[in-house]
C-alpha cells in the first residue's frame, strides 16, 4: 500500500527509492525538494535525481546553418515523449509543433531538428510527457 504515492503520475518504486516509504510530502509530483528548475514529475519523466540540485535536463542550441537549427537534450528516457515547438513571441496560440517522438532507447546528446528555422528570432520549448 503506497498510500499518498499511488496514482499520482509518478512510479511508486521511484518515489520510494528517492524519498523512502510514505508518507513524505517531498515525494509529491509538484514538489521540488532539491530547488533546481524542475519538480518531481518532470525529473521522473526525464530520469534525473530529484534530490540533487545539479541534476536536471539541459536543452540547448548546438548549431544553426542557414534555415536549419539543431537542439540537444542532455539525456532522454526510453518510452517518454519529447515534443519541440517554436513560437515567434511566446503568445498563447502561436506555438508551432516541429518534432514529436517517443524515444525507444537511451541516447545522450539527443538532437532535435528545426529544419525551417526562421532568420528572425524565435523561441523554442521542449515538452516532456509520459507515453
Amino acid at each position: 500500500n503506497y498510500q499518498d504515492y499511488a496514482a499520482d503520475g509518478i512510479d511508486d518504486g521511484w518515489q520510494v527509492s528517492n524519498f523512502g516509504l510514505p508518507p513524505n510530502t517531498d515525494a509529491a509530483p509538484g514538489e521540488n525538494p532539491d530547488g533546481d528548475p524542475y519538480d518531481n514529475l518532470f525529473e521522473f519523466l526525464t530520469g534525473y535525481d530529484p534530490n540533487d540540485p545539479s541534476s536536471f535536463l539541459v536543452f540547448r542550441i548546438t548549431g544553426k546553418s542557414g534555415s536549419n537549427a539543431t537542439f540537444e537534450l542532455s539525456k532522454v528516457v526510453p518510452g517518454t515523449r519529447y515534443a519541440l515547438d517554436r513560437s515567434p513571441d511566446m503568445a498563447p496560440g502561436n506555438w508551432s509543433p516541429l518534432y514529436d517522438t517517443v524515444v525507444g532507447t537511451t541516447v545522450f546528446d539527443y538532437e532535435l531538428p528545426d529544419k525551417n528555422a526562421p532568420a528572425t528570432r524565435a523561441v523554442h520549448r521542449i515538452d516532456v510527457t509520459a507515453e
